[in-house]
Parts: C-alpha cells; sequence; structure tokens
C-alpha cells in the first residue's frame, strides 16, 4: 500500500523492528497502511493519471 504521511509516526514490524516514518510518500504493509490513515498520520496516496490527448 502506498500512503502520504502527514504527521511523523513510528510503526513496530512483527512487534519487533521500529522503523519511523517522516512526511513524504511511502510503500508500506497494509497493516500500517490501514493504522496510519486510520490514526489520521497519513492519507492512501493515488498516483494522478497523466491526460493524454
Amino acid at each position: 500500500m502506498k500512503i502520504k504521511v502527514k504527521t511523523s509516526f513510528a510503526f513496530a514490524y512483527d512487534g519487533v523492528r521500529v522503523v519511523r516514518y517522516i512526511p513524504g510518500i511511502y510503500d508500506v504493509s497494509d497493516r500500517c497502511g490501514k493504522l496510519a490513515i486510520a490514526e489520521g498520520w497519513a492519507i492512501k496516496h493515488v498516483k494522478k493519471s497523466k491526460k493524454v490527448g
């Protein structure tokens, strides 16, 4: 899942490996992405397609 982080946060993968995220765009696990979105730390990132024609 690709997210756009608005507020810095840390996520513990498997309860062991802690990764800190700062504002930006990241490719994360579904579990991390869903938690970050639910808590308001991030939004789902949708790549804008280029208009053709």
